[in-house]
């Protein structure tokens, strides 16, 4: 933790105004994260963090929401079965739903800009998808932050995603 909050506060010194905290994995499993998110706010910058949101509770949105998170919801698809293939867990798409409910109750869709988003990540079996998700985001006053999948190749060779523009879903 203290090895973060040096980083962090060089961050600061250098201009930094918002913290994109994610992780391999699922960053609210990480025992540090929640002082972490402390110490971002108690030096005047915005925490944004990517979760699956399969183990958000209503306090952990309501935390969330009262310590100034901007949160990035990773959704792959709307249909359970195909969002549990993609993860590899079963049930994983109605845990998520549940987690992204609690956010919304929790009021983080609620301003003006919205602090909730969605991280939607477009493959082939879910392109058809990505109309709906899109607007059932903007609906719902939900960033929608659409991404591609790269064959492996490009990957490997350009280790970036490609964002893809709204005029272009």
């Amino acid at each position: 933790l203290a090895e973060r909050k040096d980083v962090l506060r060089q961050a600061h010194q250098l201009g930094c105004k918002y913290v994109h905290i994610s992780g391999a994995g699922e960053p609210t499993i990480d025992p540090y994260v929640w002082d972490q998110i402390d110490y971002i706010n108690e030096l005047g910058m915005t925490p944004t963090v990517f979760t699956h949101a399969r183990h958000c509770t209503k306090q952990m949105a309501k935390w969330f929401k009262d310590n100034n998170c901007s949160i990035m919801v990773k959704i792959h698809s709307a249909d359970e079965t195909l969002q549990d293939f993609y993860a590899n867990v079963k049930g994983y798409g109605r845990q998520r739903d549940t987690g992204l409910r609690n956010l919304m109750d929790a009021g983080l869709n609620d301003g003006e800009p919205t602090r909730l988003g969605a991280d939607l990540l477009m493959m082939t079996e879910n392109k058809e998808e990505m109309p709906h998700l899109w607007r059932w985001c903007r609906q719902n006053n939900i960033f929608p932050l659409v991404k591609s999948e790269l064959c492996m190749e490009e990957a490997v060779n350009s280790q970036a995603r490609i964002s893809v523009h709204p005029k272009d879903v």
